[in-house]
């Protein structure tokens, strides 16, 4: 290109436009050959200045949005880990909920509610009878459901321990921590997202049972445990806290128990309406406790270290297990202790390890509740990390086994470390009552509220 093709736009330096070249037009050629030229005349200042203001207002928008932007990114991972183990299917799926789902389809659907078609009750069995008439793999659902609950649980665990810790930054890193350790603790993955289990679904409604006692809403606490042993039996194993509840206060009256029976029964109504007999609703879970007959099913408990005498044993672990829990419920009755949330976190705790610890046929998922609550436990009390990393390795090490058909230890080495944690926890527990009551009859004292 010629020089005097940019000569209309030489105006400085007074050379005339047109085919010659001015002084002018020299320096602007100057600009285009030297880029340092062209930055002092603010073009490339220009760039620079609006480049900085776009990361200075980034930056203002991440320091704004933080929190949001941190949940976020731990919801995207946790997705992402869980779509990778989607298409998993596990013995139960291939065993029991397939074959269940096709039976549903030929039975036409929602009128499958009117027969015993698995041994889910009614609930969840209805959950199931739509996923048959969705145009999707039945997997696909089943795990989406069961993912959705993840989050569900790992929200009602936020809730809880935020009613539980002061300061405005401190619930926000409590907030944070509690997310993202619930949504990433390897059981709670590979419990929905590798096995298409439900247990997500009746902890979640666990957790806001204790949330609702925590701020005395003692009959949404009753209602929120009452759906969640709509979903899972295993959900009884919580029961044993109201009554400790009751016996060291009575904060709430008896009558509060009749709200279990109360949304059990209306639970069953689309199966009642579907004409299946009310007796054999009622029967569902009598049932499942005959279902095995094996003193052990995977879970690293006392079991592991008896012969398989499944009636002899089975009489005797019942027995020695009402009478521990009897025992400390006594123990809480005569001593008043004051129920603070972190002493609710403790008995609920305690409960569910004592009941999967030395009750019969325990299958490697039932400490589910645990895994989740001793998390909560280590949070609001900022001490002994030991009990919810030995609780949740020890479910972790129950689960492989059956999922991955790996036995990364020897069941009785598992056995032995955790009737370790669960003596030490036991033992830190009772501290921590007597700590408690002993801070209540403080009158002066600023001493935490209680249920």
């Amino acid at each position: 290109m010629k020089v005097g093709a940019l000569a209309p736009f030489a105006h400085e330096g007074g050379g005339p436009a047109g085919p010659g070249v001015g002084k002018g037009t020299e320096r602007d050629f100057a600009m285009f050959r030297n880029p340092l030229a062209l930055s002092r005349k603010g073009g490339f200042i220009g760039m620079g200045a609006r480049l900085s203001h776009i990361r200075g207002r980034a930056y203002e928008f991440y320091k704004r949005n933080t929190g949001p932007l941190f949940f976020i990114a731990i919801s995207a991972a946790a997705l992402a880990l869980r779509c990778s183990l989607m298409f998993n299917e596990s013995g139960d799926y291939g065993y029991f909920l397939f074959p269940w789902i096709q039976e549903m389809r030929s039975d036409g659907g929602l009128a499958s509610l009117g027969r015993a078609v698995g041994d889910y009750y009614i609930p969840y069995t209805f959950i199931l009878t739509l996923f048959s008439l969705l145009p999707v793999s039945p997997l696909i659902s089943i795990k989406l459901f069961s993912i959705m609950f993840d989050f569900i649980l790992a929200v009602g665990c936020v809730r809880v321990v935020c009613h539980l810790v002061d300061g405005q930054k401190r619930k926000h890193a409590y907030a944070k921590l509690v997310f993202s350790t619930v949504l990433l603790l390897p059981t709670v993955v590979l419990n929905s997202a590798a096995w298409g289990q439900c247990d997500s679904i009746y902890t979640s409604f666990i957790i806001f049972s204790i949330y609702a006692l925590m701020r005395k809403k003692h009959s949404l606490g009753f209602f929120h445990f009452a759906l969640a042993l709509c979903f899972k039996l295993q959900a009884v194993f919580f029961f044993p806290v109201f009554i400790l509840i009751y016996l060291s206060g009575r904060r709430y009256s008896l009558a509060n128990f009749l709200i279990i029976p109360a949304v059990l029964l209306t639970a069953a109504l689309p199966a009642v309406f579907a004409g299946r007999p009310v007796m054999d609703i009622l029967r569902i879970y009598i049932d499942q406790t005959s279902t095995y007959s094996s003193l052990v099913k995977n879970y690293s408990n006392i079991y592991q270290f008896l012969p398989n005498r499944y009636k002899l044993f089975t009489v005797v672990g019942i027995s020695f297990t009402f009478a521990l829990l009897g025992a400390f419920a006594l123990y809480a009755m005569r001593r008043k202790h004051a129920i603070t949330g972190k002493v609710l976190l403790g008995l609920g705790l305690w409960s569910v390890y004592t009941c999967v610890m030395f009750l019969p046929s325990m299958h490697e998922r039932y400490a589910y509740v645990a895994d989740i609550v001793s998390v909560l436990y280590f949070a609001v009390t900022r001490k002994k990390i030991i009990i919810p990393i030995f609780i949740n390795y020890v479910s972790l090490m129950s689960y492989f086994p059956f999922l991955f058909e790996f036995h990364a230890l020897d069941f009785r080495m598992l056995v032995a470390l955790n009737l370790a944690v669960y003596a030490y926890f036991t033992a830190d527990l009772i501290k921590h009552l007597e700590s408690s009551r002993k801070s209540a009859q403080k009158p002066a004292a600023a001493i935490e509220e209680t249920l």
